[in-house]
C-alpha cells in the first residue's frame, strides 16, 4: 500500500495584516516535522502543497530539514483553505473593520473565547447550506473540492509510494469528516482540535483510500506543555 501524508502548514500570522505568513514559531514547527521524518527515514515521491503562502512555505522549511530539495513542488489548488474572513465577515460584517474587531476583543473578559465563539456562528451559518447565495464557496462545493483533490493525488499516484501534501486544517478535516461518515454539524470538533504541523495519515491502492490515523503531532511534544503544540 501507499501513503499519503496531509500535512497542517505550521503555525500562520492570526492577528496580522497578512495571516498567510508562517510565524517563526511556524516555521519552527515545519523543521521539527522535517527533522522527524528525517529521523525516521521517510522520503517522499511526490509533494504537493496548496496554493497558498502558508503552504508552500511549511513544506520549504520541512524538506530543507529533511535534506530534500523543494524545486519539484506541485500546487494543486483544491488544497486551498476556504476563505475565513469572507465566512467570519458574512455574519459579522462591521468586523471587517479590524479597529472595531480588536476593540471589542479587548472588552472581553477571554479574547480568544470570545472570537472563537463568533467564528463558530460563522461557520454554523455558512455549512447550514441556507445562505449560499452569499458565499462564493458553499460548504458543499468546499466539501466536493478538498475530496477531488486527495482522490487526485492517489489518482496520480503509483503504487507503494510516499506522497506529502502540504495543506490547511479545511481541507484535512473535511477529508477525515467525509472518509468517517461524520455529520456536518459535528466538522468543527474535527477541525478545532488539530494542531499546527500535525500529520494525517492515509493509505491507498487500488480498492480505495482509508484514513490511518488523524491530527498526529508528537514529533512537536518535547514536553507535555510544550510550546510547539499551537491550534491558530
Amino acid at each position: 500500500m501507499g501513503s499519503i501524508y496531509l500535512i497542517r502548514h505550521g503555525q500562520a500570522s492570526f492577528g496580522q495584516n497578512d495571516y498567510d505568513n508562517l510565524s517563526s514559531l511556524g516555521v519552527e514547527q515545519s523543521s521539527m516535522l522535517g527533522k522527524h521524518f528525517k529521523r525516521t527515514g521517510l522520503n517522499f515521491d511526490t509533494v504537493y502543497t496548496g496554493a497558498m503562502k502558508r503552504h508552500q512555505q511549511t513544506a520549504s522549511a520541512c524538506l530543507e530539514a529533511m535534506d530534500t530539495p523543494d524545486s519539484n513542488l506541485i500546487t494543486l489548488e483544491d488544497f486551498n483553505e476556504y476563505d475565513h474572513e469572507h465566512v467570519f465577515h458574512t455574519h459579522k460584517p462591521e468586523f471587517k473593520d479590524k479597529v472595531v474587531l480588536a476593540q471589542y476583543l479587548a472588552s472581553q473578559p477571554n479574547p480568544k473565547n470570545a472570537f472563537q465563539e463568533f467564528f463558530a456562528k460563522a461557520l454554523e451559518r455558512w455549512i447550514s447550506g441556507e445562505y449560499n447565495e452569499d458565499y462564493p464557496e458553499s460548504w458543499e462545493q468546499f466539501k466536493t473540492r478538498c475530496k477531488r483533490g486527495l482522490d487526485t493525488v492517489a489518482a496520480n499516484a503509483k503504487a507503494s509510494q510516499n506522497i506529502a501534501v502540504f495543506t490547511s486544517g479545511g481541507p484535512i478535516s473535511s477529508n477525515v469528516q467525509q472518509h468517517l461518515d461524520v455529520p456536518d454539524a459535528n466538522v468543527q470538533i474535527l477541525n478545532w482540535s488539530m494542531v499546527n504541523c500535525s500529520v494525517t495519515h492515509f493509505l491507498y491502492n487500488s480498492s480505495g483510500i482509508n484514513l490511518n490515523y488523524y491530527n498526529n503531532y508528537t514529533h512537536l511534544q518535547s514536553s507535555m506543555n510544550s510550546p510547539h503544540v499551537t491550534y491558530r
